[in-house]
């Protein structure tokens, strides 16, 4: 007997909130499934949006947040796992059922992402009271009993010692101050390898009308995003120039974030002209050394043309 329409959006609805609960308790009880997990929670979601409809899907995340509710018994958990997965994974759907492209689709599940993970940190804050600043002292402590244990056992002293605590504290601080700028692209990260394993599942899964992953040789960020840029050095600027710590702060983690965004551009203007026509092994040897041995100024040259490319069009030549 055929199943209706209803019954098999139960079943399907049924199975779905059941797989998301598994990846969820694996994601849980296995640390580093954690990462995996939110990157694979939203696809249930959305094939549920896909093939049914939101109201299916909403109900499948509200029937996996009580089964994980009653299997782990930490609502504060569970809730945070809804928060940062939920509604990635319908918005995910509502994007690819209504054959939003690739960029835009990113770009919304990039700042919703932000925003949930944003409200997430909020939610930690008021319910437990954790905060950056006492992971920062805990984080000092750690790294002074480290210390100390090295010096105790002679493998650190004089000299030597200082130019590590001082080498750590640095590291430290930097970790600290750009915390907000990682959580973003952390966030990001995560969207995106959530978007090409939905997309990829989903065609194996007969959906070929979803347009697959453009290549990274033809990314293309708008002229706009120089901004970016612009707007981090100036809050940098003004805020050495006021004495407002808070503003340098907010200028730094803008530019530690904007590099991101030219460092991927400069890698796809790199992709482009490599793939353009077939350049010698020895120059592809050379430029992998080149990466290898002097990083920091090939990661620069890389911002470098990410910077550049909206604005001059470095990939102009040769384009059809």
């Amino acid at each position: 007997m055929r199943l209706s329409l209803s019954s098999r959006a139960i079943t399907e609805g049924a199975l779905a909130a059941a797989l998301t609960a598994i990846l969820g308790l694996l994601g849980m009880y296995v640390p580093f499934f954690y990462p995996l997990s939110l990157v694979a929670i939203p696809l249930p979601l959305a094939l549920l949006v896909l093939r049914h409809n939101f109201s299916t899907a909403l109900t499948a995340t509200l029937i996996t947040a009580a089964v994980l509710f009653l299997l782990l018994g930490h609502p504060l958990a569970v809730l945070f796992l809804i928060i940062q997965t939920g509604p990635l994974g319908l918005l995910l759907g509502l994007l690819l059922k209504n054959r939003v492209n690739f960029g835009p689709a990113l770009a919304v599940l990039s700042l919703t992402s932000v925003l949930l993970t944003l409200l997430t940190l909020g939610l930690t804050f008021l319910f437990t009271g954790i905060n950056p600043l006492a992971a920062g002292e805990e984080m000092t402590r750690t790294m002074q009993r480290a210390l100390e244990f090295y010096q105790a056992s002679g493998l650190l002293s004089g000299p030597t010692l200082e130019q590590t605590r001082q080498a750590l504290e640095q590291a430290l601080h930097l970790a600290l101050l750009l915390l907000p700028a990682n959580l973003v692209i952390w966030s990001v990260v995560l969207v995106y390898f959530t978007y090409v394993l939905a997309v990829a599942v989903l065609r194996r899964l007969g959906y070929h009308s979803l347009a697959p992953v453009p290549a990274l040789r033809h990314w293309r960020w708008p002229w706009y995003v120089v901004w970016a840029a612009i707007c981090g050095l100036g809050a940098l600027l003004l805020g050495d120039y006021t004495g407002r710590t808070w503003l340098t702060a907010a200028g730094q983690n803008l530019l530690y974030a904007a590099g991101f965004l030219y460092l991927i551009i400069g890698m796809s203007v790199v992709s482009f002209h490599l793939g353009r026509r077939p350049w010698p092994r020895w120059i592809k040897i050379l430029l992998v050394l080149t990466a290898f041995f002097y990083w920091p100024v090939f990661l620069a040259a890389l911002v470098t043309l990410g910077l550049l490319d909206p604005l001059f069009h470095l990939r102009r030549t040769g384009e059809k």
